[in-house]
């Protein structure tokens, strides 16, 4: 057998940082992204740190037609598969500050105020258990729209309409042709 005692040893490279590490540690290094959008007149915020995205848990819990944030953390409990310290972070102090959400968008949790943030994971976790009627078009909110635009550009912006297209000729001839079978048809 070889003495291996004569080779240097060889450290161990720490784990990655958990989900809610490196959000902690993206709000803490300014190096993340916050924006506000409407679901159904609700604003929710989104805050996106690296490839990661995160929303506010009380107003996820307004948008999903829970009375209060309570309820919502009960089926985070209950799911048992949502793990706090990574899929699910209190923020507060500093932190908090930076995230720049007023205390209006902050419930009091001990007295002290806070923000609980869920991360992609526990959000798609809860909106495969919630029963609310809001949690299908929520999903579809989150898969069709804001996913993919944050995908693309790391942020969410709420569509404008723009102008009504101009009919063309087709279009046009389509419906006069279509007026004047109505008008056959009546005489």
């Amino acid at each position: 057998m070889e003495d291996l005692s004569n080779l240097p040893a060889i450290a161990a490279e720490p784990p990655p940082p958990s989900a809610g590490e490196a959000l902690l540690e993206a709000i803490r290094s300014g190096n993340f992204k916050h924006t506000t959008q409407p679901f159904n007149g609700q604003p929710m915020h989104v805050v996106v740190a690296g490839d990661d995205y995160w929303m506010d848990v009380g107003e996820l819990a307004k948008a999903l037609g829970y009375e209060d944030r309570r309820g919502l953390m009960r089926l985070i409990r209950d799911i048992g598969q949502v793990v706090e310290g990574d899929d699910l972070v209190v923020v507060e102090g500093d932190d908090r500050r930076a995230l720049g959400f007023g205390e209006s968008f902050s419930p009091n949790l001990g007295g002290r105020p806070v923000t609980t943030l869920l991360s992609e994971v526990g959000i798609n976790f809860v909106l495969q258990r919630s029963r609310k009627p809001a949690a299908a078009p929520f999903q579809e909110w989150l898969a069709r729209d804001v996913v993919p635009a944050l995908r693309r550009t790391g942020r969410y912006e709420v569509p404008t309409p723009g102008p009504a297209p101009r009919p063309s000729n087709t279009d046009r001839e389509l419906a006069e042709a279509r007026e004047k079978r109505l008008q056959e048809t009546e005489a």
